[in-house]
């Protein structure tokens, strides 16, 4: 990074922020680099699952660019805090610099280097717009997908052996539909103590209090990194925001859900969430057995665990993050969950590209998870999920090779098949997957050598005119030596 990527940065630093989430709640570090000098050394280096959250672009200079990309931090973190293996980190200014100013227009390529130099493999920044107390956000992801085994892809296995079948989601870039937010919404609200947290008088360092883990504060607004809180005594104080976990608002609940007395599930049942379809956030509680949220309905007031509710975060982009994170660490029924509560996140109707990879992850999720549990032919809601993809983008060559090779893995379909990787071709005539997968099926058509493991699919002898269908594929796209 000596190059001219962060000349505007001459003789100044950016902080790296930096908590990781695991089984448990991780530890916070704070790191520093300079153009020309080398970059530090991978942090949270024993993470598999590491992504890289940078400062908001504020281009009215207003100091919510730090704030927003604290605020997100502590969500991501909050929604992955049950992944052990997953870590963020946070890339900011230092002190009250603003990253606007100091890197303009290569703020995009900055951010992926500085995920890149850390290993990690997303990037996420943003942009924000405020007028008259409403604030426009618009968050970006970019996908690294050059660490090996990074890629989103779907790879079946039957019977615990490769099949030779996979298709590639090939986009990695996204821009989120804007949200509109106000201060109020994303400053005053709960925050939960981490343990040995800190209360300190504002702008000062005189300690008012120091919390053990789980006390929930009132917080009242956001200052840069610290939120200013209300004690139970009624003292104000300010509270670091590395010192606490930031729960959603609110959660939405299914219809009859049991709270317990304590966040574990073998405790004693206090109410059901009947006659509540969502409920403020109470309390937050990261243990060994997952992520727990107090919250309170007509019937009483208890704990209900993370993956039995639909978290709602300030910006919906966090759902799809989370599910990304899940996804790439192999927890295939918690990525579906993320990816539908994504899809039913009020403010993404329209936001067409991004649905429908949630869409295709979605649908892949719930075949890897049928895959590892050897129960292909019982994947439920894969094409639906394939379908709502394509009205998002009717014309992906992703969505129908995704499709195609379903059809051959769960239902042993060789003409849906055929005819979706057609369409992928026609879309794309050098889709890797879509050519990959044609050349496996018709190694099986002509009864030749199967790719590997293709015969554990067990699949169907092909008929004639399937056999002459696939032969005329792959005469026009040049799949086989002698075509």
């Amino acid at each position: 990074m000596s190059g001219g990527l962060l000349a505007p940065l001459r003789h100044m630093a950016l902080g790296l922020l930096l908590a990781c989430a695991g089984a448990l709640a991780g530890a916070g570090e704070i790191i520093a680099f300079e153009p020309g000098k080398p970059l530090p050394n991978v942090v949270l280096g024993k993470l598999p699952m590491r992504g890289v959250i940078a400062e908001f672009l504020d281009p009215e200079e207003t100091g919510l660019g730090k704030e927003l990309s604290y605020i997100l931090w502590r969500e991501v973190l909050a929604a992955i805090s049950d992944q052990a293996g997953a870590g963020v980190i946070l890339a900011r200014a230092p002190g009250d610099q603003r990253i606007t100013s100091m890197l303009g227009s290569d703020y995009h390529r900055a951010a992926l280097k500085i995920a890149e130099s850390q290993g990690a493999r997303m990037a996420v920044w943003g942009f924000l717009d405020e007028q008259e107390q409403r604030i426009s956000v618009e968050v970006f992801l970019s996908l690294i997908d050059d660490t090996p085994g990074s890629e989103l892809a779907l790879r079946l296995r039957v019977n615990g052996a490769e099949t030779g079948l996979g298709a590639r989601i090939g986009r990695t870039k996204f821009n989120f539909a804007p949200v509109l937010l106000d201060r109020k919404t994303l400053f005053q609200r709960l925050v939960v103590s981490r343990p040995n947290a800190p209360v300190r008088a504002k702008g000062s360092n005189a300690v008012l209090a120091t919390l053990p883990a789980g006390v929930a504060l009132r917080a009242v607004g956001l200052r840069g990194r610290m939120f200013e809180v209300v004690l139970a005594d009624g003292r104000r104080g300010e509270i670091d925001i590395g010192a606490i976990e930031l729960p959603p608002r609110t959660v939405a609940l299914p219809a009859s859900v049991p709270l317990k007395a304590e966040p574990r599930e073998q405790s004693a049942t206090r109410a059901t969430s009947a006659g509540a379809a969502t409920a403020e956030v109470a309390n937050m509680s990261v243990t060994a057995n997952g992520t727990w949220y107090r919250v309170a309905v007509p019937g009483g007031e208890g704990w209900v665990p993370q993956w039995r509710v639909r978290p709602q975060y300030s910006m919906p982009a966090v759902l799809f993050i989370a599910g990304i994170y899940r996804y790439q660490l192999g927890k295939w029924d918690e990525a579906a969950r993320a990816f539908e509560q994504f899809t039913q996140s009020p403010g993404v109707e329209g936001d067409n590209l991004s649905l429908s990879t949630a869409y295709q992850l979605l649908g892949a999720s719930r075949l890897m998870a049928a895959s590892r549990a050897s129960n292909l032919p019982g994947a439920k809601g894969w094409e639906q999920d394939y379908a709502n993809a394509l009205r998002q983008t009717p014309l992906d060559a992703d969505v129908y090779t995704l499709r195609g090779v379903a059809q051959l893995a769960v239902k042993q379909d060789l003409d849906a098949a055929t005819n979706d990787l057609a369409r992928a071709l026609k879309l794309d005539p050098a889709h890797t997957g879509a050519r990959q997968s044609l050349r496996a099926l018709d190694a099986h058509a002509r009864g030749g050598p199967p790719a590997p493991g293709i015969g554990n699919l067990r699949l169907p002898s092909a008929t004639a005119v399937q056999r002459g269908n696939i032969d005329t594929l792959v005469r026009e796209y040049k799949l086989r030596v002698d075509s």
